[in-house]
């Protein structure tokens, strides 16, 4: 089977992976892939980010299966001899024995997939938003911001309140972030202070500093 992957859009998706967690299973990147498309995904429990790309011919076969972390972390390393050709596609091959080898620009490497099933991320993505404010992370903001450079796209969010909220990221790619459960201000409030102008200021003298001015105003 081959797969052709998006670099960059691999480097976008893998900063939603789990980095060090007991759920092995989350310290990857998930690959589905087959002749019409190709779906990047990953998730640390908190957030969570899928992007797809169309095939262009170049997709044989069907597979599924997780990149461990270090084999994606390793070929976004890579430089390539000419930098422009940094955003050519990562060509995957997984052999029948379950060997995967990695090519991208003259650079090979050879994993296996993590033995372990990827959660169905497909239960994650909200049908419905009710648009009530959110309290977000904003570690978890800075992913989808990092991840919409990656892409070269923007992003619009959508609040989800003490639900997940979303956010897409171009068109092809979406992020889905847990909220901190908090007590929401929805009738904003707590933005009062923003609205109004500053508090004015009434100067006092204590009464020993004005015993000592006279009434022409000099000390």
């Amino acid at each position: 089977m081959k797969i052709t992957i998006d670099r960059n859009a691999l480097k976008a998706v893998s900063r939603f992976a789990a980095k060090q967690d007991i759920r092995y299973y989350l310290v990857g990147v998930l690959v589905e892939s087959n002749a019409l498309e190709t779906r990047l995904c990953a998730t640390d429990g908190h957030t969570l980010a899928v992007h797809r790309a169309d095939a262009k011919g170049d997709n044989e076969g069907a597979w599924t299966g997780i990149l461990p972390l270090d084999a994606v972390s390793t070929l976004l390393k890579m430089k390539p001899a000419i930098k422009s050709l940094k955003d050519e596609p990562i060509a995957l091959t997984v052999s029948d024995n379950g060997e995967i080898r990695a090519d991208w620009n003259g650079q090979s490497i050879i994993c296996r997939a993590v033995d372990g099933r990827f959660p169905d991320y497909r239960r994650v993505i909200p049908a419905s938003l009710d648009g009530q404010p959110a309290w977000i992370n904003p570690d978890y903001l800075a992913r989808i911001v990092d991840a919409a450079k990656d892409i070269g796209a923007g992003f619009t969010f959508g609040f989800g309140g003490n639900s997940s909220s979303l956010a897409y990221i171009g068109t092809d790619m979406l992020a889905v972030v847990m909220p901190m459960r908090q007590e929401l201000t929805t009738d904003a409030i707590g933005a009062s202070w923003a609205r109004n102008a500053l508090p004015e200021v009434t100067a006092t003298v204590s009464p020993d500093v004005a015993a000592m001015i006279d009434p022409s105003g000099a000390l």
